[in-house]
């Protein structure tokens, strides 16, 4: 039996085919490269949005707390009302208070086990309201945006309304 040949100049593959083969790699490899800013980006403002509304939780709650302690009418649209974040003692070192009234205002949350990490950070701004032929209800309203710098532009707004548990 005789031996079969292979031609060797027919053998393996041309560098045209392997240059079509890599660009083909490559345009896939962008379309995929490409996506990772926009998860990213999606990623951080997730996390933004996640933590403003644990911020806006923490602020009614706080003053769900503190309403059956309070004057009624101490509770007013002005910088002389301010709530302490209900359990901020426990997860932030010196949490400031949250002051209601017209204006923006910048809080910054840090780590109660480091204090050189700032955990959180917002611009808000409280608004008190009493509602309409109800005295014993106070509604509160607070816009929300990401950071202590930047824009103001699109905040997250949050409303509540609370009934007088027992304040005068």
């Amino acid at each position: 039996m005789k031996p079969i040949r292979i031609n060797s100049d027919r053998a393996g593959f041309s560098l045209v085919e392997v240059a079509l083969a890599m660009l083909v790699v490559a345009v896939g490899l962008m379309g995929v490269f490409s996506l990772f800013p926009q998860g990213t980006e999606a990623n951080r403002k997730s996390i933004q949005e996640t933590q403003i509304g644990l911020f806006a939780e923490y602020v009614f709650n706080g003053f769900r707390f503190q309403a059956e302690q309070l004057l009624w009418d101490s509770v007013a649209d002005n910088s002389s009302f301010s709530i302490t974040p209900l359990a901020s003692d426990y997860t932030w070192k010196d949490p400031p208070e949250i002051t209601a009234g017209p204006g923006v205002k910048a809080v910054v949350y840090k780590v109660l086990a480091n204090q050189g990490i700032e955990e959180m950070a917002f611009r808000y701004e409280l608004r008190v309201y009493t509602v309409a032929g109800k005295d014993d209800v106070k509604a509160l309203v607070m816009s929300v945006w990401a950071g202590q710098y930047g824009t103001l532009t699109e905040p997250i707004v949050f409303y509540t309304e609370v009934y007088n548990y027992g304040g005068t």
